[in-house]
């Protein structure tokens, strides 16, 4: 190649392949041209830099040790550059399941009539696999389905039924959050207790499932 540094199917800017040249060559860069090559080895059309005084059929031979270092150079910015391209793609064709505040406070009436079945099992359908629940009767955090299901054994033997007081809905790209107050009454002792909650809903690629579920006893100062 005389004279000229090809730089085809390389994501680099001809800014930093002229820097470079002014690096290894020890010269100046001063007056070069870019031009497009129409045919570029097999990879077809691309950017080809010459030097100042330097044509495609006229110039002096490269420094073959220059040529290998820039290569190197070119081809480790180029993997970096693609790993930086597909993380772009992959957000710009990221795709957000709609959803409004009066669906999110239906969740809450599904999660809400599915304690009234008594089934554990049911209950737990609405967390999602990978889910947090810090419940209101309790001091053991739950993880696993196991945990879940042992905690709404208990819970659903005093009959609970919830109605929300007051809340907050702010919704996001496929989640959303639902906070705020709930009460139960206690079917089997007609016992109230009111206590503060929070949802977090995730789009699970079918439905939407609980995220994390905290929900405290109400202070009573």
């Amino acid at each position: 190649m005389h004279g000229e540094i090809a730089v085809a199917a390389l994501p680099l800017t001809k800014e930093w392949v002229v820097l470079m040249l002014t690096r290894l060559r020890g010269n100046t860069t001063a007056g070069g041209q870019w031009r497009v090559r129409p045919k570029l080895n097999a990879v077809g059309k691309g950017w080809c830099y010459y030097p100042a005084g330097e044509t495609e059929t006229k110039g002096k031979i490269m420094n073959k040790k220059m040529m290998l270092l820039l290569g190197a150079i070119a081809l480790t910015g180029c993997a970096v550059n693609a790993d930086s391209d597909r993380s772009a793609v992959a957000q710009q064709t990221k795709v957000c399941t709609p959803i409004n505040e009066v669906a999110v406070a239906e969740l809450f009436e599904r999660w809400n009539s599915s304690l009234q079945t008594g089934v554990p099992r049911t209950v737990v359908n609405n967390y999602a696999e990978r889910s947090i629940l810090l419940p209101t009767l309790s001091g053991v955090n739950r993880i696993t389905r196991a945990e879940k299901e042992d905690y709404f054994k208990h819970f659903l033997e005093s009959k609970p039924q919830g109605a929300v007081t007051s809340r907050q809905i702010d919704i996001g790209c496929n989640m959303a959050v639902d906070s705020g107050m709930y009460t139960f009454r206690m079917g089997a002792t007609g016992a109230t207790v009111r206590a503060r909650y929070t949802f977090t809903y995730k789009w699970a690629g079918q439905d939407w499932l609980i995220s994390s579920h905290h929900s405290s006893l109400l202070p009573t100062d």
